[in-house]
């Protein structure tokens, strides 16, 4: 049987407005598209075909949608099934959430964090950042080399358990001038 939608609220009509292709992220950033949206769909391909014809949740199903101007767009597609008293299926309560600028958001954050690592883990001087508390947040490979540790081993701790006593010392009195 086909269904229809009996509702769909305007942010759900902006979001799919426009719409040509439907695809599932992959790694990497290729795309395996689905033709048009306006073609019939097999029940499992959607969330919402899921819901109807397995009865279960379908949570967080990511979708990327290339609309008629050429733009990608990043969903987030969830569905639960409407069920009846003696517990058959009505229907799917469908929730899509344009999380495009997250997701571009997410992926600058990693390329600048790669970036800053790399020329972190390039210098041949002692780079490191500490919290406000003193304890690292992060330590350069020369650092840690330095120190005969790992850079992870090294976060969490503070001066006091890794430098002598006397160096320790002077290294808080620093930071406490720089912060000031």
């Amino acid at each position: 049987e086909r269904g229809h939608v009996l509702y769909g609220n305007p942010v759900g009509q902006q979001i799919w407005a426009g719409a040509t292709r439907v695809g599932l992220p992959q790694p990497g950033g290729d795309t395996l598209w689905w033709e048009s949206i306006e073609k019939a769909e097999p029940p499992h391909r959607w969330a919402i075909g899921t819901v109807i014809a397995r009865g279960h949740d379908m949570p967080n199903e990511m979708l990327e949608l290339e609309t008629s101007t050429g733009s990608r767009r990043t969903i987030r597609n969830s569905a639960v099934p409407v069920k009846g008293d003696a517990g058959e299926i009505l229907g799917a309560i469908v929730l899509n959430e344009d999380i495009t600028d997250r997701v571009r958001a997410e992926q600058a954050l990693r390329q600048n964090h790669a970036l800053l690592t790399a020329i972190m883990d390039t210098a041949t001087e002692i780079i490191y950042v500490k919290d406000c508390d003193g304890r690292y947040l992060h330590m350069n490979k020369a650092g840690a080399r330095l120190l005969g540790m790992t850079v992870e081993e090294i976060i969490g701790w503070d001066d006091y358990a890794l430098w002598p006593s006397e160096l320790a010392t002077s290294c808080r009195a620093t930071d406490r001038r720089v912060t000031e």
